[in-house]
């Protein structure tokens, strides 16, 4: 595993597939979220922390990360990605959209933009 500070606070962690396991112990979920609690910038982004932090504690449920990007995605980020566990030791992407307001015609955007996401992510496992 290697790790690279960034610009703005961020880090990037290179991990190996068969060092998730060890990245992903409560020591460092606890860093991670101690480091999205000190930046507030926005109501949506504050939600997001406190989804982060609300579900630090489960075992079924681990947030990985958020503001999530890549070249193909061309500005677009995903709010959140999760890890849900959907059988024991199997866990599957958990994409979450954070949006503030119940606009109906929000709806399908938001719908559009999820399966989107979900798309790219499968598209990077095929």
């Amino acid at each position: 595993m290697s790790k690279k500070d960034l610009a703005g606070g961020y880090v990037l962690f290179v991990v190996k597939s068969d060092q998730l396991h060890p990245l992903f112990q409560k020591k460092h979920l606890g860093e991670f979220c101690s480091r999205i609690k000190a930046i507030n910038n926005g109501e949506e982004i504050t939600f997001e922390q406190m989804i982060i932090t609300d579900n630090m504690d489960r075992e079924d449920l681990i947030i990985i990360d958020r503001q999530v990007t890549d070249e193909q995605l061309r500005l677009k980020r995903m709010d959140l990605l999760a890890l849900k566990q959907v059988e024991a030791r199997k866990f599957g992407f958990l994409v979450i959209e954070v949006k503030l307001g119940n606009s109906p015609e929000l709806r399908e955007k938001v719908a559009e933009q999820l399966d989107f996401y979900v798309s790219h992510i499968r598209n990077q496992f095929i």
